[in-house]
C-alpha cells in the first residue's frame, strides 16, 4: 500500500485521485497515513510542511492538519 501511494503521489496524476488517496489518511498504520499525506501534498499542490525524515511526532501533528484540510474540502465540494 505504501509503495502504491508513493507512486500515485509522484505520478503527477490529476487531482481527481485525491479522494482515493485521502481514504488512507485514516488507516491504522502510521506509515500508510504518512505516505497518503505525502501523496496528497503532491497531488493537491498544497504544502502541508511534510518532509521525508521528519520526526514521527511532528509528522503525526501534520497528519491531523491534513485530515482537517480534507474534511473541509469534502464539505465544500458540490
Amino acid at each position: 500500500v505504501v509503495e502504491c501511494l508513493r507512486c500515485l503521489g509522484e505520478s503527477g496524476l490529476p487531482g481527481d485521485m485525491i479522494p482515493l488517496v485521502a481514504d488512507f489518511l485514516y488507516d491504522k498504520r502510521f506509515e500508510v497515513r504518512s505516505e497518503a499525506a505525502f501523496a496528497l501534498q503532491n497531488l493537491s499542490g498544497e504544502d502541508f510542511g511534510l518532509r521525508r525524515g521528519m520526526d514521527p511526532g511532528e509528522q503525526e501533528i501534520i497528519l491531523r492538519k491534513v485530515r482537517v484540510w480534507w474534511q473541509k474540502r469534502k464539505k465544500a465540494a458540490p
